[in-house]
């Protein structure tokens, strides 16, 4: 994590143009709108880097112990085993190819609701 947070935020703009030729190229068109919430995301992370947290572009947010990315990256289990996608080498490269396939589909809504998760997934 360390080789991470010392390297340079360079190359954003590179970033954010090849984020809009991909989409543009699975034939989605880009509003003016769009164009400026995937450079806010965009600047977001590159500011917030390893330390960002849930909270980090919406202070004051209700929350409790704010967790950065690196908590969560380099937390175990109570066997001291890592399971996140950059524990290794491995790890990283499954996780890189289910992308590159596009087989990862994120899910967004609020699990604190009423509804269980398994009942969201199923509907």
């Amino acid at each position: 994590m360390t080789a991470f947070d010392t390297a340079p935020g360079e190359g954003l703009q590179r970033n954010i143009e090849a984020v809009k030729g991909v989409l543009a190229k699975h034939g989605y068109t880009l509003r003016g709108e769009d164009v400026a919430r995937i450079s806010f995301i965009q600047e977001t992370f590159n500011r917030g880097g390893l330390s960002i947290t849930a909270e980090y572009a919406s202070p004051g947010s209700p929350g409790g112990i704010p967790v950065t990315f690196t908590d969560l990256m380099t937390a175990t289990d109570k066997n001291g085993q890592s399971w996140s996608f950059l524990s290794s080498e491995a790890a990283y490269r499954y996780i890189r190819e289910l992308h590159r396939k596009n087989l990862i589909v994120p899910l967004v809504g609020d699990f604190a609701a009423r509804l269980p998760f398994a009942a969201s997934v199923n509907t």
